[in-house]
């Protein structure tokens, strides 16, 4: 994949997570308090901020490249490396498949996408082919923050 193509789709990823979240922004600026209670990177809602590592030119079922996220929850002791969760594209709920070259993970953000008072991560396929984008054109998906954890995804835009 051109290094043109990857910039272009980390930008449309960009301007997504931009345009979903800053209705919210510009509606009212947050308390101190409530500042402090809502960590924008708690995607099980325990309050502890949580660790989200990419390696987006991971193999995943074989394929070179496919890529996938790793997710470590925070504790009172801080990272917990005993309930960690990895995220693909062949993880249950995901959309799509893992296949070379994707490249998933090459982006990420988080941000409480559907207000339910968790954050949901934002994930970059960089070289994902779409149907309406063609051949590595990418796109953007949320896997739902909730009080287990990531759980299902949704594809937020292609191309």
């Amino acid at each position: 994949m051109s290094k043109r193509r990857l910039g272009r789709t980390a930008a449309a990823a960009v301007a997504v997570v931009a345009a979903v979240t800053a209705p919210t922004i510009a509606h009212a600026a947050p308390t101190a308090a409530a500042t402090t209670a809502k960590l924008h990177d708690d995607l099980n809602g325990d309050g502890y901020s949580d660790l989200v590592v990419a390696a987006p030119s991971a193999t995943v079922d074989g394929k070179k490249g496919a890529g996938y996220v790793a997710v470590v929850y925070g504790s009172a002791n801080g990272l917990n490396v005993t309930t960690r969760q990895v995220v693909s594209q062949s993880t249950a709920g995901v959309p799509g498949s893992p296949e070379t070259g994707d490249a998933f993970g090459s982006a990420l953000t988080t941000a409480d996408l559907d207000r339910d008072g968790y954050a949901d991560l934002v994930v970059g396929v960089g070289g994902e082919d779409t149907a309406d984008g063609g051949a590595e054109s990418g796109l953007v998906e949320v896997v739902w923050g909730g009080p287990k954890g990531l759980t299902g995804s949704a594809v937020l835009a292609t191309g």
